[in-house]
């Protein structure tokens, strides 16, 4: 929580572990340093996206189906945003290797490809690439969380919960 006192202090996140800081009501806050934002460009030009492109990253999750939304749901999620938004591209992301497999299987049914990270990236530039998507898309998962503590729209696919638990989404 953030100290007391008639001024709240000015904090450098990136000393902190965990990366957020909540204060009440929860106003989760990330910042993204500007080596990890220029990473970022150059990792995303290697894979083929432009440092001016406009990219959405969508993040399937884990192949724990009755937590996600169906993978052909993705896949034509994919090719509604190829052919109604062709100038953005889609980032198909993996967030551990479990959903390696599950992103594949995704990959496979989208007619128009998107591009695909395979590999785990240390949580900095993860967050940084995050950071520079202009929509995440993702099961109710760390990538949904991360993108709504940098500002990004976000859209969050929840699992079909128990009656007892109740998971209100962060506003705005």
């Amino acid at each position: 929580s953030l100290p007391h006192g008639e001024h709240k202090a000015k904090l450098n996140i990136e000393l902190l572990n965990p990366l957020f800081i909540f204060a009440f009501p929860a106003t989760p806050v990330l910042y993204v340093s500007k080596k990890e934002n220029e990473w970022a460009k150059k990792y995303l030009s290697d894979i083929g996206i432009l440092p001016n492109d406009k990219f959405v990253c969508i993040n399937p999750g884990s192949p724990r189906t009755h937590l996600n939304w169906p993978k052909q749901s993705y896949a034509t999620l994919i090719d509604n945003i190829a052919v109604n938004y062709p100038t953005l591209k889609v980032l198909l992301i993996c967030n551990g290797k479990s959903e390696v497999s599950t992103a594949n299987e995704i990959y496979w049914r989208a007619i128009r490809k998107p591009f695909i990270l395979r590999e785990m990236l240390p949580l900095n530039n993860f967050i940084s690439l995050l950071n520079r998507a202009s929509v995440v898309i993702s099961n109710y998962s760390a990538p949904s969380h991360i993108a709504a503590a940098l500002g990004k729209p976000t859209i969050t696919f929840y699992p079909a919960l128990e009656s007892s638990l109740i998971i209100k989404p962060y506003p705005g």
